[in-house]
């Protein structure tokens, strides 16, 4: 792996293989009754989980740092939430927030840099979908908490 086209290919092969050919979940699959209903994003929620934002990590494909979401909440506040109450209100979900940017990070300590498993990846999300993210996550981690059966008795942190 000698030019950086190389490299990329090499690394975009390790990072991102083929999906598998076919698939355990059965398409006809009964599921169980939901346990409870997600809470509406509320204007405290926005700007809770803002505040839990790392203030100067690298932004995603709309180059809006963090810093500038969490400073200029007061101005923000009433767009984020009519936007994020509007997806759920729709049941959709803005294309463009799907994407996200990958770089690429070497691994400390590794002997040799000419091998992919000496890298990581590091997926750079857009920042309106990313506090979105945090307060869904926040969300499904207080159901799967509080309602026994939703997370298997083995499952353990992330």
């Amino acid at each position: 792996v000698d030019s950086n086209e190389d490299k990329a290919k090499a690394l975009a092969t390790a990072f991102f293989p083929p999906p598998p050919e076919h698939t355990d979940i059965d398409p006809g699959g009964v599921y169980p009754r939901l346990v409870c209903k997600f809470q509406p994003i509320t204007r405290d929620t926005i700007r809770r989980n803002a505040d839990w934002l790392s203030m100067y990590k690298a932004p995603g494909p709309d180059r809006i740092p963090n810093v500038v979401l969490v400073q200029c909440m007061d101005t923000l506040i009433e767009f984020l939430f009519h936007l994020y109450r509007a997806f759920f209100a729709l049941d959709t979900y803005f294309g463009p927030w799907r994407e996200f940017t990958t770089i690429v990070l070497r691994k400390l300590g590794k002997p040799r840099y000419d091998v992919p498993k000496s890298y990581r990846p590091i997926a750079l999300l857009n920042t309106t979908a990313k506090l979105l993210s945090a307060i869904i996550a926040k969300q499904l981690t207080f159901i799967g908490e509080k309602h026994e059966g939703v997370l298997p008795p083995t499952h353990f942190r992330g």
